[in-house]
Parts: C-alpha cells; structure tokens; sequence
C-alpha cells in the first residue's frame, strides 16, 4: 500500500516535473520570437532619447537571448554528454543546470536598473541629461558588464567535473571557497534583488510624483510632457512585472540560503522560479506595444510594408500569367 502510493506520488511529480518543463520551453520559444521582432522595431524608430533606445534595444537582446537559451536547455536537456572529454567538461561549466539562462536573467535585472536610472535623471534634471548622453551611455554599460560579470562569474565555481561527471559542488575542496560562497550568497541577494528593487521602485516613484505636479506652458511642452508620461508607463510596467514574477525566485534564493528552506536546483520549485522569471521575458514586448504609441506606429508601417509587397508579389504574378495565357491558347 505505501509503495502504490509512492509510486503515485512520483508519477504526479514526474508528470507536474514534464509540465513546467513544456510551459518553459513554449514561453522560450514565443519571447524569442517576441523579441527579436521587438528588436527590429526599434531598430526602426527613436524613444526619447539616443540612450533610452539604446537600453530599450538591449534590454531586447537579453530577453531575446534568455528565452532562446531556455528553449534551447529544456529541449536538449541540463546536461550534454558529447563522448569528448574536454567538450564534456566545457559544456558543464557552461551548460549545467541552465547556467548561461542566469547570466541573461542577470544582465535584464541590471539592464532594467539603468533604465529606471535614465528615466529618473531625464526627468529631474533635463538639461544635463541632454548634454551627457554619451556619458550616462557610457556609465550605464560599464554598470551592466560589470555588474553582470561580477555577480554570474562565481557560478562556474559552483560545479565540478571529474570521472567524466559533472557535479553541483564547489569546483575545488577548502574552507576558503565556502566562506567565499557565504559571502557571494549575500552580495547576489543585495546587488540582484535589494538594490535593483530599490531604484526601480524609488526611482518611477519619484518621477511619477514630479509629473503629477500641475504647470503651466506652451502647448509643445505639454505635448512633450504627455510623452515622457508614456514612456514612463511603459518602464514602470516593465519594472513592475520583472519585481513581481522575480520575486518568487528572489524569496526562495534568500530563504534557502538563510537554511529555512532547502534550495534544490533543478527541482520542479526551483523550474517554477524559471518559468515566472522567463514569463517576465516574454511580456515586456507586449507592455511596450501596449503602452507606446511610437512603437504601435511602427508596428502598422511594418505591417502595412508587408502586405504592400505581398500585392505586389500577386500582381506580378497575375500578370505574368494573364501574358502567359494568349500564348498557350495561340500554340492550341
């Protein structure tokens, strides 16, 4: 009796197991396509600013890149065998347990930061974010690499490859590497989680109470100011939904490495933290058509572009064939 209802209970894990790994890889495939299009789109147009296109395009690209990486780890699996030895062991630095997924997840959360910042800075003091735009490009992505290479670079410690296997423990034996992952736990949890939610959250805060204020002017800076408020609807909505769906992963991460709770990689738990992360992925190209009435209109010319060569396609070949016809019907 208690083995039936083991057995049961294994099924139901392996089948809710085989169930987040379907929705993960589906949202990968979509949100790669989403955003590669995104992309394109803005490629097309401006937002703003030369810097907020910039981060809006890279932000494109990481999402882009995480949901690819996803799709493709749940389609080939966490673990590569390949019969080499030394591809074996580059492979499980590289690919064990949907490492390269967290270096995109990490590169969005910091990428997201920036944005938040530009935001901020453009509207609070607008005259100098007009004069330092290749300054403030410059800062931003040296945070975002730097940032981004600090903070995932100690993952490769974090697996083990020896007897031709790849293992989840500390690449090296010592009581140095151990403190140093007591200390990386807590460095991961404050520039990942902590401050990224605290400039975000503060930063739209602020610039939403600054536009809530009444002013007076010209018509144009009316117009103006009813632009930036859509812009910041649209980084807010994407600050809000990347806190929100990462929150999940952020509380278990913390909670696991306090010893409260286990933290499984690879767990069916741990697979629900991927899929909302990459959820998170797959709806910012829908918030920014949504809310952007710039990126709409390049949407419809693309669109309109299309089905333009499509009748043009159709017409030539409509042609082709009503010449083609006199000449058949004369050879009968």
């Amino acid at each position: 009796m208690v083995n039936r209802h083991t057995h049961g209970t294994l099924m139901q894990m392996d089948q809710t197991a085989f169930l987040v790994r379907l929705l993960i890889s589906n949202l990968g495939f979509v949100g790669t396509l989403l955003n590669t299009i995104q992309l394109y789109v803005l490629c097309q147009c401006r937002m703003s600013s030369r810097i907020t296109t910039l981060l809006l395009r890279t932000q494109s690209v990481i999402d882009a890149y995480t949901c690819l990486i996803i799709f493709t780890s749940k389609l080939a699996g966490s673990e590569i065998d390949t019969g080499v030895p030394t591809l074996d062991e580059a492979l499980c630095y590289l690919w064990y347990k949907d490492n390269l997924f967290w270096l995109g997840v990490v590169a969005s959360v910091q990428n997201l930061t920036c944005i938040s910042f530009d935001r901020f800075y453009a509207v609070c003091y607008p005259s100098q974010y007009k004069m330092r735009q290749i300054q403030l490009i410059i800062g931003c992505y040296c945070y975002e690499v730097g940032m981004t290479l600090f903070l995932f670079i100690p993952n490769f410690f974090l697996r083990r490859y020896e007897s031709n296997q790849c293992n989840s423990q500390f690449a090296f034996d010592g009581h140095v590497i151990e403190q140093f992952f007591e200390v990386q736990a807590y460095l991961w949890t404050l520039f990942n989680y902590v401050l990224p939610a605290f400039v975000m959250i503060s930063s739209h805060a602020y610039v939403i109470h600054v536009l809530r204020r009444p002013t007076t002017g010209q018509e144009g800076s009316q117009f103006i100011r009813s632009n930036v408020k859509r812009l910041i609807l649209t980084t807010s909505m994407m600050a809000g939904f990347l806190l929100v769906l990462h929150l999940y992963e952020a509380v278990k991460y913390i909670l696991g490495n306090s010893g409260i709770v286990p933290y499984a990689s690879g767990s069916v738990l741990q697979q629900v933290g991927i899929l909302l992360i990459t959820l998170s992925a797959v709806l910012n190209p829908c918030v920014l058509v949504a809310t952007s009435h710039r990126v709409r209109m390049q949407v419809s010319r693309i669109i309109l572009n299309l089905e333009v060569i499509d009748n043009s396609i159709s017409a030539t070949e409509n042609q082709t064939l009503s010449r083609g016809l006199p000449e058949t019907q004369s050879a009968i």
